[in-house]
């Protein structure tokens, strides 16, 4: 009998972060996340340049719809929108519970990131890319 990978949920958004986060703020966030995302054996990234995030999260499907109710109703951060949610069987960040980009040139093309004309796959190479420099 053959065993069947896991399906793994990747989540890739955009949000519009509160002007009084800080970037010691967001450590405080990412240091919380990694604990709580080993727990939930959650993966992921988090890219930020004020005032706007841009995060990739992977897992099991119900561990991800929590995390993301609960990133939808905190009010750090808002306007946000999900770019892409898509299933495979391989993560593109596993090695990372929850890393921190400073991404600036990334994030600064938000426009073309939530109009798609910086496709999700342009989107988490970049990402992925900053990710293996750390």
């Amino acid at each position: 009998m053959s065993r069947q990978k896991p399906t793994i949920v990747r989540l890739l958004y955009v949000s519009t972060v509160d002007g009084s986060l800080t970037w010691d703020g967001v450590r405080r966030i990412v240091d919380r996340a990694q604990v709580r995302n080993r727990q939930n054996d959650l993966t992921g990234m988090l890219a930020f340049h004020p005032p706007h995030f841009v995060q990739v999260l992977e897992g099991r499907p119900e561990a991800l719809e929590a995390v993301m109710e609960h990133i939808r109703t905190d009010s750090r951060h808002h306007d946000i929108q999900l770019i892409e949610r898509v299933e495979t069987d391989r993560r593109r960040f596993a090695r990372w519970s929850m890393a921190l980009l400073g991404a600036g040139a990334l994030v600064a093309d938000l426009a073309a990131i939530r109009d798609g004309r910086l496709s999700p796959e342009a989107v988490l190479a970049a990402m992925e890319r900053e990710a293996l420099a750390l």
